[in-house]
């Protein structure tokens, strides 16, 4: 691991654990996810699998909205309408086939995780690559088949992460400060400036 990567993921431990677990989770799912699928299938039925993948989404959902409320205010809650109805096509899209409802949370988590951990360029260029790698790794597996519409399905997913990442820590910075990250010492409206009132002495 290079200087800047590991200066990367000592910055921010959690977030690199994290993406770290999602990047894994990306082939796994790809190798085993058919099994577990109709595993889950045949035990508690397709319908049971719906509610689950959508409770999971519905409580993504709900984080987003209180990190949108307490970053943006309630202009973010214009960011959590397009995210609602993106997450409601993709799931009325593959209606027919709840199981795919995943895509939502691993890619757009995937998205988010790239873009928070690295620079903007470097983790949409990541993101966006495994959205497509994914279908492509499927394609030369036996037991399963690359789809063009999971590849469009993942990519979406992984640039509403990314947008969702961009609209939060935009506005962290305008509280916080250019140049300074949330949590750092010292971060404030207030931070940098000077304790002295102009023109007096404090001696």
């Amino acid at each position: 691991m290079n200087t800047t990567a590991r200066n990367v993921f000592y910055k921010r431990p959690l977030t690199g654990i994290l993406w770290i677990v999602n990047l894994a989770a990306i082939p796994a799912f790809s190798c085993f996810g058919r099994t577990v699928q109709r595993y889950l299938a045949d035990t508690i039925g397709r319908p049971a699998i719906a509610w689950i993948l959508g409770a999971i989404v519905l409580l993504l959902l709900l984080a987003a909205c209180s990190a949108l409320v307490r970053k943006s205010g309630p202009g973010g809650l214009f960011h959590l309408l397009w995210m609602i109805l993106l997450a409601a096509a993709l799931m009325f899209y593959v209606r027919q086939h709840p199981e795919r409802w995943w895509h939502i949370p691993l890619f757009g988590g995937f998205g988010f995780l790239s873009v928070r951990l690295f620079s903007v360029r470097t983790g949409t260029e990541i993101a966006i690559a495994f959205a497509f790698l994914d279908e492509v790794l499927q394609h030369f597996l036996a037991y399963r088949t690359g789809d063009i519409d999971d590849m469009v399905i993942n990519a979406l997913c992984a640039g509403a992460g990314i947008i969702f990442c961009l609209v939060i820590r935009d506005r962290s910075r305008e509280v916080t400060g250019p140049g300074r990250e949330p949590g750092d010492p010292g971060a404030g409206p207030g931070a940098g400036s000077s304790s002295r009132t102009p023109g007096k002495n404090t001696r």
